[in-house]
């Protein structure tokens, strides 16, 4: 959350946000305003090859976004620099395009694909906790943890997004438990994680076909 909140977090702490584009289109520009301290990553998910593009939220709070600083905090001089899919803070990750009755089955996830988030050129000799979370205009259901979809006629009906980290163990969104640390080393060189993303079906016999689109926001704390 930009504004007050932001910097609260431990000794500091950023809110990424993370804009998640779902469809078969290839060509889809980012609309909106790209400030310094906000880091974009398009998802594009296709089911069934249908295609959606969605504008980039601004911050929630009206003005500039800045990082509070408590006196019994520590500010940082210097933040993380965020690479996605060594797209860098534009990257890009795709999924296949699937058929709606491979997503039959309550739980069934398909169309796995891997993706890296890496840190580089971030204050030396600190851990810091990855999240997915949510923020205004973004939304994840409370049970799944996962990503859900938008609403309309032409949206496909209960399919999620699911984000896994390379073990395989879920990065629930919204949950604080639920995070990827990276510890940064002395050297301050990069560090990279892996994580997954598919499409995932809340319901038995409900996914049809039509547009996926849903958002998420990386949250990184300093510790």
């Amino acid at each position: 959350m930009c504004g007050a909140e932001c910097g609260t977090r431990g000794e500091g702490s950023r809110h990424r946000p993370v804009y998640l584009y779902h469809g078969g289109g290839m060509s889809e520009k980012l609309i909106g305003t790209h400030r310094p301290d906000r880091y974009l990553v398009r998802f594009l998910f296709a089911l069934l090859a249908t295609s959606c593009s969605v504008s980039a939220a601004d911050c929630s709070v009206a003005g500039s976004c800045r990082i509070a600083v408590s006196f019994t905090g520590t500010f940082l001089g210097r933040t993380c620099e965020v690479d996605v899919n060594n797209g860098g803070t534009a990257g890009t990750v795709n999924l296949p395009a699937v058929s709606a009755k491979s997503l039959q089955k309550s739980g069934a996830e398909v169309g796995s694909t891997p993706f890296p988030i890496a840190l580089r050129n971030c204050p030396v000799n600190r851990t810091i906790e990855m999240r997915f979370t949510t923020r205004g205009g973004e939304a994840s259901d409370s049970v799944t943890k996962n990503l859900i979809n938008g609403t309309g006629n032409d949206f496909s009906r209960d399919v999620q997004v699911r984000v896994r980290n390379i073990a395989g163990t879920q990065m629930r969104i919204d949950d604080n438990t639920s995070y990827q640390e990276y510890v940064i080393p002395a050297s301050g060189n990069e560090v990279t994680q892996y994580f997954i993303a598919s499409y995932y079906a809340k319901s038995n016999g409900a996914v049809n076909a039509g547009r996926v689109q849903t958002r998420s926001t990386i949250d990184l704390t300093y510790k």
